[in-house]
């Protein structure tokens, strides 16, 4: 059953869940992205030309195969490995716990080290380990979110090769960013295997601030103006995945079942265009970012600056000290037809406090009055514009 939450049934019975789409400002890229028209363009390719099934041996499977083999090629070049390192999977978060369980879930790995700033996607799969037996040590942050490395150098010496460290490069709430190299090089001469969760890093880094630093990686290409339903993985440098599950020997056996060929297309025109066009992309994310706070501060609008100054690009995390009740603000936000969030999608509880704003030592009322705004490529600046005016009528300033 779908998360159904008692205030997002409030919201879609006073409201309504009719989407005014030439109207809706959408500052929740973190959560997901407009797919790409070229992307669409692929998937209906997809569904329309290459139907067929990729295992069959007719000339309409073997079509379809080589379709995902270059695709597979693609994300080779993103991960900066081979493509033989590159599977696909039904989803992010289903590819993280089949990596996790793989490089940690044996008697070799046991240990696993994390961060208390991280996704459900990676928390709640280390506490189905932790509950398996497995020892997780976890690493507090600063007031920059940055994880403590000197704690990590210990654990790392502590485990004698038997661990295993999976994090986020990037914040998906903050835009915070972990020194990923330095992390990368206190577990290689520890020979503690590093899993990244790229989900965030693959569209608000340049690939190599990333791709070079990890063991095993995950993206979904959905944060990236891809499909749902879709996850990419890289295993690397002598890791290998294990089968967990029976059912087919797609994917080496590793994701059993028949290939998801219009998101696995629709996927690989993502990944194209982002290597193509991740430069221009992370300048204009920044603008906006920048063009936002500059017209807070021209505002009488009383706002806090979360992230920290060094944050990714197109995310930023305020916090509004002057809101007395986090439901009645996100209700206004909703009729006004804005569309961002406080913390993860799958998190829609609005009046509790930021646990990540927490862990980085931020003070109650701060912690429960934050938003996560999450720029993207198809925002324009009349968004800004847009939703200054609709917080300076909130707070009731002319």
């Amino acid at each position: 059953m779908a998360c159904r939450c008692k205030y997002r049934a409030f919201l879609d019975k006073k409201f309504g869940s009719n989407i005014k789409e030439k109207s809706l400002v959408y500052l929740d890229n973190n959560s997901t992205t407009h797919p790409d028209p070229v992307c669409t363009a692929a998937v209906l390719s997809a569904i329309n030309d290459f139907y067929y099934n990729p295992m069959s041996i007719h000339r309409g499977g073997i079509a379809v195969y080589n379709k995902i083999e270059s695709v597979r090629s693609v994300y080779a070049e993103l991960f900066s490995c081979k493509p033989e390192e590159i599977f696909f999977a039904p989803s992010g978060t289903q590819a993280i716990y089949m990596v996790l369980r793989s490089l940690a879930g044996g008697t070799k790995r046991k240990n696993i080290i994390s961060t208390v700033v991280e996704h459900a996607a990676v928390r709640d799969n280390v506490n189905i380990l932790t509950k398996k037996g497995r020892k997780v040590e976890l690493l507090q942050v600063d007031s920059n979110g940055v994880a403590d490395l000197e704690r990590l150098e210990v654990l790392c010496r502590m485990g004698e090769g038997g661990s295993v460290l999976i994090y986020s490069p990037v914040n998906h709430e903050t835009g915070a960013i972990q020194p990923v190299k330095k992390i990368y090089e206190i577990c290689r001469r520890n020979n503690v295997g590093v899993i990244m969760d790229g989900v965030q890093a693959a569209s608000r880094l340049a690939p190599d601030e990333w791709n070079r630093f990890f063991d095993a990686a995950v993206v979904s290409p959905h944060k990236f103006y891809g499909l749902k339903g879709i996850g990419v993985v890289c295993v690397k440098n002598g890791y290998r995945l294990k089968r967990i599950v029976g059912g087919g020997g797609q994917e080496d056996g590793f994701f059993p079942g028949t290939q998801n060929t219009p998101g696995i297309m629709g996927a690989g025109s993502a990944a194209e265009i982002l290597l193509k066009n991740h430069k221009d992309d992370l300048v204009f994310y920044n603008s906006l970012v920048k063009d936002l706070e500059h017209l807070l501060k021209k505002s009488d609008i009383n706002y806090l600056r979360e992230s920290p100054d060094n944050s990714c690009a197109g995310v930023i995390n305020i916090s509004l000290p002057e809101v007395t009740d986090m439901n009645g603000f996100f209700s206004f936000l909703y009729e006004k037809n804005i569309a961002l969030s406080r913390f993860a999608a799958c998190d829609s509880n609005v009046r509790k406090p930021s646990e990540i704003l927490s862990a980085m030592g931020r003070d109650r009322k701060r912690a429960l009055t934050s938003l996560r705004i999450s720029f993207g490529r198809f925002n324009k600046r009349e968004d800004i514009y847009y939703f200054i005016s609709v917080l300076k009528e909130y707070f009731k300033i002319k």
